[in-house]
């Protein structure tokens, strides 16, 4: 389902960024091998502070060459949260993927979704991606 979100996320023109703790080296084979489309990525080595701080979100931001106010952050870790946060970006606490759910829910996103259909339709709303969103995610 996430690889449907993705599609229809580039079938809208809307940019992707991955920002993670993970090395580079993993990242682009995570990338590759679900053929994904992404815009930006900040891994590991990327910058000399770690999420929470900041700085990687706005260094993503920046490639993007973007607003922070046309900018969702999504998580499943507390530390994307608390990252997003201090980058003044809203965020988005993801329950599927989270290892820690009670660490997440604390963190107080400013959104918090059960399922990649929930997160559809928060980006339909957000971004007013047409119609079949929901449908599309849905799909397996």
């Amino acid at each position: 389902m996430v690889n449907n979100l993705l599609k229809l996320l580039n079938d809208n023109n809307i940019k992707i960024a991955i920002v993670t703790t993970a090395p580079r080296p993993y990242c682009e084979k995570i990338i590759r091998y679900n053929c994904w489309n992404i815009d930006v990525t900040v891994c590991y080595h990327d910058c000399s502070l770690k999420k929470p701080n900041p700085q990687p979100l706005l260094l993503a931001v920046e490639r993007l060459h973007d607003d922070l106010d046309n900018v969702i952050s999504a998580g499943d870790k507390n530390i994307d949260i608390l990252a997003s946060k201090r980058a003044g970006i809203v965020s988005v606490g993801c329950l599927w993927g989270a290892e820690d759910k009670l660490s997440l829910i604390n963190s107080e996103p400013d959104f918090l979704v059960e399922s990649v259909n929930k997160f559809c339709t928060l980006l339909k709303k957000r971004f007013g991606i047409k119609s079949y969103l929901d449908s599309r995610c849905n799909e397996h």
